[in-house]
């Protein structure tokens, strides 16, 4: 089935309608582009390599490439193969030789490689879910590829953390007579409890092996550690893993959860089970 994918903008700047293109005739089910091709076709839209004597900055264009493949992902649900095609073409950019190696990307510090370093990458995606995205499809679809990304290279576990943290965490009022807030984990069937369930599972069950692979025995004194991307991505904890398997249990075994939910939360545990097996081979291997 042919995948029908939308532009955000009516009127697209000509490289934006470019861009949109290319990703869709390469996500279709049976498209002949290649991920290598898709990435070189990338690679030559970027301004220095279009010789035009009025090219924009290289902070508008890779900022406009990031958004249009976030855009398009929000309009694939994570199951669908045209999702790990997407994950797999920013994974092919990487490895582009570009005519362009470096490039200096204005308050990022330092010069930046053009594709192995995916500039801006994750600004986009950060300032989407700060100003832009709701807990949907979309924030699913959008989720789901920021996951594949994590799994195939990206230091972007404060991303997983914070995805799988916030399932079910509500704030509310100490009591009505004063202003201080507190924190409690819910359990709701509603749209957005099912969007935190569906976007945590996701990022556990893509990433669980990659995040045990930085997890520590320590519990005090967390080691962080720079990236290129500007984040640090910090530690995770034995007992930060307990409490997001804790966080699926619960929905398992609550009397509010539907059959679906139950059946999303169920697949993570196992997911979790199985990384913690591989895990535990890893150290005595």
């Amino acid at each position: 089935m042919a995948l029908h994918l939308r532009m955000k903008d009516d009127d697209p700047w000509i490289i934006e309608s470019k861009i949109f293109t290319l990703l869709s005739d390469y996500l279709q089910p049976n498209s002949s582009i290649t991920p290598s091709s898709a990435a070189s076709t990338i690679d030559s839209l970027y301004p220095a390599n279009r010789n035009e004597e009025e090219a924009e900055q290289p902070y508008g264009f890779l900022w406009e490439i990031w958004y249009q493949i976030y855009h398009v992902s929000g309009q694939i649900m994570p199951s669908d193969p045209a999702m790990e095609k997407l994950a797999l073409l920013v994974k092919t950019l990487r490895g582009v030789r570009s005519k362009t190696a470096l490039i200096a990307v204005e308050g990022y510090g330092g010069e930046m490689r053009l594709w192995a370093d995916l500039p801006l990458i994750g600004s986009v995606y950060r300032e989407l879910f700060d100003y832009d995205v709701e807990l949907d499809n979309r924030g699913r679809g959008i989720n789901a590829l920021a996951a594949r990304l994590y799994r195939d290279g990206l230091p972007w576990k404060f991303f997983a953390i914070e995805a799988i943290n916030s399932l079910g965490v509500r704030e509310r009022r100490r009591h009505q007579h004063t202003t201080e807030m507190v924190t409690e984990d819910t359990i709701d069937d509603n749209p957005e409890f099912r969007a935190e369930l569906d976007i945590a599972a996701d990022w556990i069950t893509q990433c669980g092996e990659v995040i045990l692979q930085g997890r520590t025995d320590e519990v005090s004194g967390a080691q962080i550690w720079s990236r290129p991307w500007g984040f640090e991505e910090p530690v995770v904890y034995p007992a930060m893993w307990g409490e997001w398997k804790k966080k699926f249990q619960k929905v398992s075994g609550h009397d509010r959860a539907s059959d679906g939910m139950r059946s999303v939360a169920d697949a993570a545990i196992r997911a979790m089970g199985d990384f913690e097996q591989l895990f535990l081979d890893s150290m005595t291997s």
